[in-house]
């Protein structure tokens, strides 16, 4: 499977409408990832489910603030109903990363096997199930806007259905291993903090990553006011994303 790595290279940032106020803004600040784990058997009609996943709790820390995604491959015994009593890391690439012994851990807590043609009362024990878990550290477009007349509106952000992210890579690009970036000016459109986003640049040019990145923006992205209750609609800010592909 190619992952594809959506790196924020300049957080959201303000977009000034004069030069002095350009000179006035402050520096973006650093924000933590966002995480997104899920889990999926391989070559099975059985299937597994966990809940509660607090992908926030469970990600390895320092593979998130290092930006690292990756997949784990596992083999899962089940008892008597379908609980995940047991598993076994088969693959885990990322060296370091802590992936491995994290899936084991989150599917011996909340792991759940089920044949979707069987009630769980007569779902019995087994072993060998594997099982594949998928971890993918996203960028935090959360930053504080400042240096223009909405510096005191909008104060964070985040993305809204994550996972969907990770099909978001021009089809072009993907065939020639070919990685870049592109960046949006955008203005809020509504106080639920839905977008409207233009391309301002992109590189390298003919991939399509400027329409990309509007698309995410604007089916993705959702702001927030910095005080509940504020007006947000009319605010500016521009972000920009890196594309980076990988194996």
């Amino acid at each position: 499977m190619r992952y594809l790595h959506l790196a924020l290279l300049a957080a959201l940032a303000a977009l000034a409408s004069t030069p002095s106020l350009a000179q006035d803004a402050g520096p973006d600040k650093a924000h933590t990832p966002q995480p997104f784990i899920s889990f999926a058997t391989v070559g099975s009609r059985h299937m597994i489910s966990v809940y509660p996943l607090d992908a926030a709790a469970t990600y390895p820390r320092a593979a998130l603030l290092a930006m690292q995604s990756g997949e784990t491959d596992l083999s899962c015994d089940w008892a008597d109903g379908g609980k995940v009593t047991d598993c076994t890391v088969t693959a885990d690439p990322v060296s370091g990363a802590g992936f491995g012994d994290a899936a084991v851990a989150i599917l011996k807590e909340n792991g759940l096997v089920s044949d979707p043609g069987r009630p769980p009362e007569e779902f019995k024990a087994g072993k060998d199930l594997r099982v594949r878990a998928t971890w993918q550290a996203l960028p935090s477009p959360c930053a504080v806007i400042d240096g223009t007349m909405h510096s005191d509106v909008l104060e964070c952000a985040s993305f809204v259905g994550i996972e969907g992210l990770r099909d978001m890579y021009p089809e072009k690009a993907i065939a020639d291993g070919t990685g870049g970036r592109a960046t949006v000016d955008c203005t809020v459109v509504d106080e639920a903090g839905h977008v409207g986003c233009t391309v301002a640049g992109e590189q390298p040019t003919g991939y399509g990553f400027g329409p990309i990145v509007v698309k995410i923006m604007q089916k993705y992205l959702r702001v927030r006011p910095k005080v509940a209750g504020t007006m947000m609609s009319g605010a500016t800010f521009q972000a920009s994303l890196a594309f980076t592909p990988g194996g």
